[in-house]
């Protein structure tokens, strides 16, 4: 139906689509050295003039529509699959479910346009004019979006992965819940987008302009970090992933790599190439606005582009330089449980490492060995359960003796280790003589380190 709401046939619309051809090949619309198109050539009349028209649910499959007049024109349901659009004046047309799959529309005019749920899967979107689009739930799955318009457009909920996006304009543009995994931002302009809950996984913002977007709940997993303009610390603050963005790094080898090269690499400078200013600008802001747990992870996330395998080591597997207060606890758990395994086997099978129980009974001292062969003696046949039962108290002995050496390093005179032993209704000390002694205190300093970095940590001071 045209606009003056007469019915038009099948044929109608093919001779149509014919001298539309015609007209496209009389003046080379086709070159693309032609952006726009003269008024007295859009005056022929062998041009499309779809203005206002009824095109719903029509088969345009690979339709020529270069440079047509498509202003205000019905497309609902239609099938558009592989047309070519280009430079054609789609200003307030209605693209609802319509099927753009793998068309061209390059430099066209979508001013106003209500593609919403349309399927722009790998549509050529180049230089195209989407300011004020209404494209919700859009499906845009790698669509050539470069240098395009997108001001004030509505792509909430828009499926953009791996959507090129270089240069494009998106200020002011609503993306909230969009999904923008692998999307190349490249010098794109987001300022003031709504990027609430966004997937941003993977994504290039790279001379990315952020000034004033809002990151609430945004997903920044593996993303590229190196915006020309940082955002505000509000709007990043709540973003999830923080620690896992990145700067632009080289990519890695397809092959794969004998272990001793591996080795050699994670030996050597692994410091990643590209601009890390942009996180020492967010870390800043971040830290003079308050917000310290997104501090710390900004701050793990530049320190893993540079550190050594040192600085991994006594830095990142502790406790992530200073963002993860908990790991050090736990890692002084479980060097507890580990080293107490050690003292068991040192006791139980060994001779030259003796470990004490020392009492005061009266005035005096009372010492007594630890150990299976110690007093009181057993005959060489017993039961398995008695047996047993004296394996789980020396076990539980050198337990004690592993979690006491945690905290025989006192501050100041205080003795934390005296405090456990004070829980006991009966005084007593524990005694190391041989390794156990140097095992027990290499535990107390590493132990007591863990601990200074947790609690570091947890009064907000990551290390820098």
């Amino acid at each position: 139906m045209d606009r003056d709401c007469r019915i038009r046939t099948r044929g109608d619309l093919d001779k149509i689509l014919a001298n539309h051809k015609s007209w496209v090949a009389k003046y080379g619309i086709t070159s693309l050295f032609v952006t726009e198109i003269p008024e007295s050539t859009k005056r022929d009349p062998l041009r499309a003039d779809f203005s206002d028209a009824n095109l719903g649910q029509v088969d345009l499959t690979g339709a020529n529509l270069e440079g047509a007049d498509l202003t205000g024109t019905n497309l609902d349901a239609a099938d558009l699959t592989g047309a070519s659009l280009r430079i054609a004046d789609l200003a307030g047309a209605a693209l609802f479910r319509a099927d753009l799959t793998g068309a061209n529309l390059f430099g066209a005019d979508l001013t106003g346009s209500t593609p919403g749920t349309a399927n722009l899967t790998r549509t050529i979107l180049w230089q195209a004019d989407l300011s004020g689009a209404f494209l919700p739930r859009a499906d845009l799955t790698g669509t050539l979006l470069f240098n395009t318009n997108l001001a004030g457009a509505d792509i909430e909920g828009a499926d953009l992965t791996d959507a090129n996006l270089l240069k494009a304009d998106l200020t002011g543009a609503i993306l909230t819940s969009a999904d923008l995994t692998r999307a190349d931002l490249f010098r794109a302009d987001l300022t003031g987008v709504g990027l609430v809950r966004a997937d941003l996984s993977d994504s290039r913002l790279e001379e990315t302009d952020l000034s004033s977007a809002d990151l609430t709940n945004a997903q920044l997993w593996n993303a590229e970090f190196e915006p020309k303009v940082v955002p505000s610390a509000s709007g990043i603050a709540r973003a999830e992933g923080l620690w896992a963005m990145r700067c632009n790094s080289v990519p890695k080898p397809t092959t794969k790599l004998p272990f001793w090269k591996k080795l050699l690499q994670w030996l050597g400078d692994r410091r990643a190439p590209g601009n890390r200013n942009p996180m020492q600008d967010m870390r800043k802001a971040l830290h003079d606005a308050g917000y310290v747990e997104a501090e710390g992870q900004v701050n793990l996330a530049y320190h893993r582009m540079e550190q050594q395998w040192w600085q991994e080591v006594l830095f990142d597997w502790t406790c992530e330089w200073g963002s993860n207060w908990k790991r050090p606890l736990g890692l002084v758990v479980w060097l507890g449980f580990g080293f107490s395994f050690v003292y068991w086997v040192l006791v139980r099978f060994t001779r030259a490492n003796r470990l004490y129980l020392v009492r005061t009974i009266g005035k005096k001292d009372q010492r007594r060995r630890i150990g299976w062969r110690d007093p009181p003696r057993l005959p060489d046949r017993i039961p398995w359960r008695r047996r047993m039962r004296w394996e789980v108290r020396l076990y539980l002995t050198a337990l004690l003796f592993s979690f006491t050496s945690v905290l025989n390093l006192g501050v100041q005179g205080l003795n934390f280790g005296r405090w456990v032993r004070l829980v006991y209704r009966r005084d007593f000390e524990l005694q190391a003589r041989g390794w156990i002694r140097t095992v027990a205190g290499i535990q107390s300093l590493a132990s007591v380190a863990l601990l200074a970095m947790a609690v570091v940590s947890y009064l907000g001071h990551p290390i820098e």
